[in-house]
Order: C-alpha cells, then structure tokens, then sequence
C-alpha cells in the first residue's frame, strides 16, 4: 500500500513526463493486482475459517 502512495505522490507532479507517468501507472496498476489477489485469498481463508466454525455456532444458537 505504501508503494501506491509513493507512486501517487509522484503522479501528482504536473512536471513529470509523460513516459515516466506511464511507466508509474503500469507499475501501480502491478500492485493493485497484487493486493488483489491478496486480499481474495484472505477472503477464501476467512470464509474456510467461518465453514469450520459453523456447527460450533450452531451449537451455541441453541
């Protein structure tokens, strides 16, 4: 996260030429993909936790 902050930081430079802002935007669009696809597999996770966690609730419910 703090690699896209940095990359924005730079961005916002009106000065920046035009080919160092794109080759900034592809490398952010890099990391967004990896936090992506982190955050999906701790979703996976989470959601196996909580499956595991059912009958447990269940028996609580009652």
């Amino acid at each position: 996260m703090q690699g896209l902050e940095a990359i924005l930081e730079k961005m916002e430079d009106e000065a920046l030429p035009l080919e160092e802002s794109i080759a900034l935007y592809a490398k952010a669009a890099g990391l967004i993909e990896v936090c992506s696809k982190g955050l999906q597999q701790a979703q996976v996770q989470v959601q196996e936790i909580d499956e595991k966690l059912q009958p447990f609730l269940a028996e609580d419910a009652e």
